[in-house]
């Protein structure tokens, strides 16, 4: 992860203004002070800990030694090497290793696991903060009328964000990439992602979130309060389509497509990456589908309302929508 450095520096070097860029080299000052703790600290304790097993290992040879058995020393002897030299994974120790030396190598990648993932928690911890601060950076200098400093502070939050380090640490401890602050493998909220509206209506596709919030002066208020609707989601009349964005893979999606005018019909669509997992038409007869969908992993999913000609309008609602 060495390789966050120079893209930082050169993120800092977009930078203007002299004030503003004293800021961002502060907080980047700061965070490359605790990275570096934090691998230093990594690496006294995978040293210490590799000590201690290169010393029970030799302990170990002597004994093996002792039986007159090459059959066991060998794979002893291969196992301290290949740790002397830095070899990283260990090789899968061979099937006739005595069960001594397969319960020593058990507890030792128990432990370098344990230190592995508290290091991992510490950077995770540390990629938070920076990314937090430098957002907030981010909205003072637009707020400023410094434009080219928060693009700036942007592409540096950008970066780090994606870097294939930070996706590392952060699968390793199961946090959710995309910052959502859930644990991988548990539901999180679909309308937490970052989406992109593909095709547009008018008026133009709104959340749900946005919409209760504007109350009575929204464009689709008497059909939310005619047809109450749970959790955030998107509402908006045929045709549009939406589509979210995952750095990490996910294979589930639930929730409930809803079409809100009583009259109309609508079909609507659910495609993980390409292929279309869900394709229903609503209509007055069943105007509500749930879904609870599996697929393989995808990274990019979409929402989609066709229009069918109705004169009574589509006006269709995804709610409740969550995904792991």
């Amino acid at each position: 992860m060495k390789r966050i450095l120079p893209i930082l520096f050169a993120a800092l070097a977009c930078v203007s203004v002299p004030s503003a860029a004293a800021t961002l080299e502060e907080l980047q000052a700061s965070f490359m002070s605790r990275y570096d703790e934090a691998n230093a600290k990594r690496d006294d304790q995978v040293r210490k800990l590799e000590g201690s097993y290169i010393g029970a290992l030799e302990r170990h040879m002597e004994k093996v030694k002792a039986s007159g058995k090459l059959e066991e020393v060998i794979p002893v002897r291969d196992e301290i090497e290949a740790l002397q030299n830095g070899t990283n994974p260990l090789p899968e120790l061979p099937k006739n290793a005595d069960p001594q030396l397969k319960s020593m190598r058990k507890k030792f990648t128990t432990a370098k696991e344990s230190v592995m993932k508290s290091h991992a928690e510490s950077l995770v911890d540390l990629f938070s903060k920076m990314e937090a601060a430098l957002k907030a950076q981010e909205a003072e200098l637009t707020k400023a009328g410094k434009i080219d400093d928060a693009l700036a502070a942007k592409r540096m939050r950008e970066t780090l964000m994606s870097d294939k380090g930070v996706e590392a640490a952060r699968g390793l401890v199961g946090v959710d990439v995309d910052g959502g602050g859930g644990k991988l493998g548990e539901w999180q909220p679909l309308m937490e992602q970052r989406y992109k509206v593909i095709l547009d209506s008018n008026p133009a596709l709104e959340t749900l979130a946005d919409l209760r919030k504007q109350g009575d002066t929204g464009p689709f208020w008497p059909y939310l309060q005619a047809t109450p609707v749970e959790g955030d989601g998107l509402m908006g009349n045929a045709p549009w389509k939406a589509s979210f964005d995952f750095r990490s893979p996910i294979k589930e999606l639930q929730g409930q497509v809803t079409i809100m005018t009583g009259h109309a019909t609508a079909t609507v669509r659910i495609f993980a990456d390409a292929g279309m997992v869900l394709e229903k038409t609503l209509g007055p007869q069943n105007r509500v589908e749930e879904f609870k969908l599996r697929f393989d992993s995808a990274r990019v999913i979409s929402l989609e309302v066709i229009d069918d000609g109705s004169k009574a309008g589509d006006l269709v609602a995804w709610s409740d929508l969550e995904v792991k």
